[in-house]
């Protein structure tokens, strides 16, 4: 807390200064002779974890080096700036400022610190010994709570009272969110909830998220997701790694901190860690067939129905046939298109009719692409820069096993590689698909040192049942189940399922 106050005041009138303030206020604070300003305003307390040093002796003096600070800057700037400043170095620090409030040290805070604020925020040490549904709902009260008062700050509070008293119920309970006296937020109804916790989770967030959308009418998507993530943030990190560890983090502000993205498949993600990584690039492998299709459907439904955008190249299908197979799992796509949130290459249609270059296709969100490598990367940057603003993007290619034949091996290599750079500088998760049966083992192999992971499906026909398996070759940045688990098609979708339930 001392060096951000020291660099927040330092960048402006230099070092020098706050060291002859520190000098000075030493003559009296015999600790403060071991402390030392950087030129880069870093603090070093040379001495002070002396054993023979009092630690309350330290404090105080640390607090009245810090109150002086705030005088200083205030006679220098005004108090209103000195405030601001002072706010905006102590920001960063939430955390740690509640924890001394929680072990009885906020005496030895700044005098500038709202201690009774802090002393009413709850963090880990709070709820540490609660069951995980009740810590979900702590935490969620907090984000509600402090989502709303950004709100109030905007003039919206009205508006989201009005939202919150007609949302649906939760699992049978009404009236889910109530708003107590003092503008917080209670879910205390949901305490008995017969509801798991990642599906508590999921409600929340989608309830959080809704409000962003709300807010997105009025002041912009941008400006909404902003606000958002600077009054939750702060909640966040107070119940770290809380946060983490019940998925809160990689399920609200829609994605936005996510470093997993779900990969929809039931089952599938508790392999691999909750998720691809993010902007990862990711070649799924298998024969021809509807398992790599149920794959990606899934994959497309979890994120479309998060609030992501997506991206899909086609080569074996028309954007019409895509349509339907994401009609069938309960996906809309046109309604997804309008809202400019998902949009297809085409890279099918130059087979059957004539393409120059690139075109519109049947709708505005879908580009078609001649043959030529050069235009197929045109149209993807260009359907990439027309989706919607949103924090977290996906992309579905399927042209590798088509382009391998049709073009020489080096000329697909360097254009995956290509899309592979850009998406991980772009933020764009990706899956990738190729029909490994299609292609001898050292180009199969060569291909696959591209990606992040490598997924593989394999099918067999054993009597007169069809085995599928799935497993994890390698992926990036995870720990993950080598083994490979049964992998089970229906009109419900596609899961990985125990092997007692395979049998």
């Amino acid at each position: 807390m001392l060096e951000g106050v020291i660099r927040e005041i330092g960048l402006i009138i230099g070092s020098d200064p706050i060291r002859m303030l520190i000098s000075r206020l030493s003559r009296d604070e015999e600790v403060l002779k071991s402390l030392e300003v950087g030129d880069n305003f870093s603090v070093c307390f040379a001495g002070l974890n002396n054993s023979d040093i009092d630690s309350g002796q330290t404090l105080n003096a640390l607090k009245i080096l810090m109150d002086h600070l705030v005088d200083f800057s205030a006679n220098i700037f005004g108090d209103e700036a000195s405030e601001r400043m002072m706010a905006r170095a102590l920001e960063p620090f939430d955390q740690e400022i509640a924890r001394m409030c929680e072990l009885n040290l906020a005496a030895f805070l700044p005098r500038i610190v709202d201690t009774e604020i802090h002393e009413k925020k709850r963090g880990v040490a709070a709820i540490i010994d609660k069951n995980r549904i009740e810590q979900v709902l702590v935490i969620f009260e907090d984000i509600l709570s402090a989502y709303l008062e950004d709100a109030s700050a905007i003039g919206l509070i009205e508006l989201y009272r009005r939202k919150i008293s007609s949302l649906p119920p939760i699992n049978s309970i009404s009236s889910p969110i109530v708003i107590t006296d003092d503008g917080s937020v209670s879910l205390s109804r949901l305490n008995n909830a017969d509801l798991d916790v990642r599906l508590l989770v999921d409600e929340l967030a989608s309830i959080s998220d809704s409000f962003i959308d709300t807010a997105s009418f009025l002041i912009g998507k941008k400006e909404a997701l902003s606000r958002a993530e600077n009054s939750i943030n702060p909640v966040l990190a107070r119940f770290q790694p809380l946060t983490d560890e019940l998925g809160i983090t990689d399920k609200i502000l829609k994605g936005n901190l996510a470093r997993r993205i779900s990969t929809g498949v039931n089952g599938f993600d508790e392999i691999i860690e909750g998720g691809f990584p993010r902007s990862g690039s990711i070649l799924l492998q298998g024969p021809p067939g509807i398992e790599k299709d149920a794959f990606i459907n899934a994959f497309l439904r979890s994120g479309l129905s998060k609030g992501y955008a997506a991206m899909a190249v086609l080569s074996k299908y028309t954007p019409a046939d895509l349509r339907i197979q994401m009609r069938d799992t309960g996906i809309d796509l046109i309604k997804y298109e309008d809202e400019n949130v998902f949009g297809m290459v085409d890279w099918n249609a130059w087979r059957g009719e004539n393409v120059n270059g690139v075109e519109e296709g049947d709708r505005s969100s879908v580009l078609r692409s001649s043959r030529d490598l050069s235009y197929l990367s045109i149209a993807i940057n260009k359907v990439l820069a027309n989706l919607d603003e949103v924090p977290t993007r996906l992309a579905v290619i399927d042209i590798l096993s088509p382009a391998i034949n049709d073009f020489d091996f080096e000329t697909v290599y360097d254009f995956t590689q290509s899309l592979r750079i850009k998406f991980k500088k772009e933020d764009v998760t990706a899956l990738f698909l190729i029909d490994n049966e299609m292609h001898d083992g050292k180009s199969l192999s060569a291909i696959q040192e591209i990606f992040d992971g490598v997924i593989e499906i394999e099918r067999q026909r054993v009597d007169d049942q069809i085995i599928r398996k799935i497993g994890v070759i390698h992926m990036d940045r995870t720990y993950f189940d080598s083994k490979y688990k049964t992998l089970k098609l229906s009109r419900e979708g596609i899961k990985v399922v125990s092997e007692e339930e395979s049998l």
